[in-house]
């Protein structure tokens, strides 16, 4: 870790030259991102949302005292998993059987988040520092999450040739979303290792309001054999409703790890 931070000295002190800074101005656009790693470091998404969203930094310079940003993410899921399983069992029974079964389970969700803000630039005597404050309304959105489950099971037994067993039940859970509304309040810094390039460190101070609201339903549709007999079949047909209704009020003091690192064109 020391040997980490000597780095960073070494490398900001090498580019800090007499000459003075010029600092993005009117028009000026900038990226923000986070440094992370200390032997293999790697530029990261700038910030997560509450959601664990993903998050990219952009400014607009107004002014070189006045910058607009946002905080933009965006995430989403889609994803199916297979598991099958087949084979024959001469042990748990008097007789020998197949059993077969496969699962079949998707997933899908989507979450999004804007953080609208601005920064007001205070005047420094270092040319390299860039102090500011600010504040931003963070904005997240978690849309409705559906699960659902393909389950079939099936056992046949060699003796006499018949199925004695067969399951095939489909299962869907639907949760519904969330939205989360707050406001921060900002301090932070950027030094100028080049005229177009800043490192720098956040902090913020704020509270949020997250709602959730909607019903949770569980589905399970199918058909189960549970004899030898092939018409003594249960139809699955099942449906339920829980309403779920939540409001949370959050406050927090953060920062975040590692270095910011600005690109500014």
């Amino acid at each position: 870790m020391k040997k980490f931070w000597l780095s960073v000295l070494i490398l900001i002190a090498s580019v800090t030259v007499a000459q003075a800074q010029l600092k993005p101005a009117k028009g000026d656009l900038g990226l923000g991102f986070n440094l992370q790693g200390l032997s293999n470091l790697s530029l990261n998404n700038f910030s997560k949302d509450d959601f664990g969203v993903p998050q990219v930094l952009v400014r607009y310079y107004l002014s070189p005292k006045y910058s607009l940003r946002a905080q933009v993410g965006f995430s989403m899921q889609n994803g199916e998993s297979v598991y099958r399983n087949s084979f024959v069992d001469s042990l748990s029974a008097s007789r020998a059987t197949l059993k077969d079964s496969t699962i079949k389970t998707s997933h899908s969700s989507m979450n999004f988040s804007f953080s609208p803000g601005i920064e007001y630039h205070l005047k420094s005597n270092a040319a390299r520092l860039d102090p500011y404050v600010g504040a931003v309304i963070p904005f997240s959105f978690s849309g409705e999450s559906v699960t659902e489950v393909d389950e079939r099971i099936t056992f046949y037994d060699f003796a006499s040739e018949k199925t004695i067993f067969d399951k095939d039940v489909t299962s869907t859970t639907n949760e519904p979303g969330a939205i989360l509304v707050g406001l921060n309040l900002l301090a932070g810094f950027n030094f100028f290792i080049s005229d177009n390039i800043a490192v720098g460190a956040e902090y913020s101070l704020g509270f949020g309001m997250t709602s959730v609201g909607g019903d949770v339903t569980f589905k399970s549709a199918g058909s189960i054999q549970a004899t030898e007999d092939p018409t003594n079949i249960l139809k699955v047909d099942q449906t339920t409703t829980v309403e779920l209704s939540s409001s949370i009020m959050s406050g927090s003091l953060s920062s975040r790890g590692g270095i910011n690192i600005s690109i500014f064109w």
